[in-house]
């Protein structure tokens, strides 16, 4: 085992040296958190292809290898996001005391000072209230300038029960100045394209003092996912003068959900979405978009062969490119798919 000063650790493997060793987190039946360890072997294969950005020839991995386990929380818990503060410690942000996915409790928080082998819980980002009854579900991610953020929505309910997309929501973030130690209350992102939406991704901060808040529309029953936006700030979360469309079919066939987006570096950003048909929400291909301007405009949405319902990419610098999705055909799972060529 051996460290390639960044804070990441891997294990040889004869001649073959995993790029890096990546925390993955599990939900078990019981709701509880568990982050393991994946050493995955990542190839080169970023070219240009007539000038078009596309994620191509994805390839399964054949082995997921857990090194090492760590259990973050026992409270109900569900949707966890991680931010690497360097040194072996981590913050881990997921939802708490709601019912596992149901998501019918607040946000709280934990930290690891031995790279995910134990975990301390510190805290309540957000909580839930009482009168009227508000829910939450943040999404943990860290700006250029170090600022800590957890991103989600804020869910106002009539009763104990919530059904997706029927509950008016809005889009909030906390901040953090202390490396996760304290957070601030919630502010609201105004957003009036429609009463509910669905927030799976944190703040993505797009560099130039650029932070996009990703969020698609839940406008009505038959148009869930019709639309997935970010919200666009340039003054770091002081305003957010504009919206800009990442995935939208014209044809109103196709809707998208659980958007990711990752920063490419260089103006450059990677979407993915979990893709349903309209009305019947019958799964297609997940489908990408890429941005070359800092998330102002994007390329048309593509499938990227993967029918992998949730998709969460990593970039993993040059041409390397990790995607991680739930298989939900066939013997279910988490697949992880290497060889995704990346155009830009």
């Amino acid at each position: 085992m051996g460290n390639d000063n960044t804070g990441n650790y891997y294990f040889r493997a004869g001649r073959r040296r995993p790029d890096r060793v990546f925390p993955l987190l599990f939900l078990t039946k019981s709701f509880r958190l568990v982050i393991g360890y994946t050493i995955i072997f990542i190839y080169n294969n970023l070219k240009m292809v007539e000038g078009e950005e596309k994620i191509l020839n994805t390839k399964p991995m054949e082995k997921i290898e857990i090194v090492d386990t760590g259990q973050v929380s026992r409270d109900d818990a569900a949707f966890p996001t991680l931010v690497v503060l360097g040194g072996g410690e981590i913050i881990c942000g997921y939802t708490a005391k709601g019912e596992g996915p149901n998501a019918l409790g607040g946000t709280d928080w934990s930290r690891s000072s031995d790279w995910g082998s134990t975990w301390t819980h510190e805290g309540t980002i957000l909580p839930r209230k009482e009168n009227p009854v508000t829910i939450n579900s943040l999404r943990l991610s860290r700006a250029s300038d170090g600022t800590l953020l957890a991103y989600g929505a804020r869910g106002y309910l009539n009763g104990d029960t919530r059904s997706f997309g029927h509950e008016k929501n809005e889009p909030v973030f906390c901040r953090s100045f202390d490396q996760g130690r304290s957070w601030s209350e919630a502010v609201v992102i105004p957003a009036a394209l429609s009463q509910t939406y669905e927030i799976s991704n944190p703040i993505v901060d797009a560099g130039r003092n650029i932070w996009l808040a990703p969020a698609a529309t839940l406008p009505d029953s038959k148009r869930f996912g019709e639309r997935v936006v970010v919200y666009r700030s340039t003054d770091n979360g002081k305003t957010w003068p504009e919206h800009n469309t990442v995935f939208y079919d014209p044809e109103g066939k196709k809707g998208f959900f659980e958007q990711k987006i990752i920063n490419l570096g260089q103006g450059r950003l990677l979407a993915v979405a979990w893709t349903v048909t309209l009305g019947d929400y019958k799964d297609l291909e997940n489908h990408s978009s890429f941005s070359a301007d800092f998330g102002r405009t994007w390329t048309p949405p593509v499938p990227t062969g993967i029918k992998g319902q949730t998709l969460s990419p990593l970039y993993l610098g040059e041409d390397r490119l990790l995607l991680l999705s739930n298989r939900r055909y066939g013997n279910q799972g988490q697949w992880h798919r290497r060889r995704a060529r990346l155009f830009s």
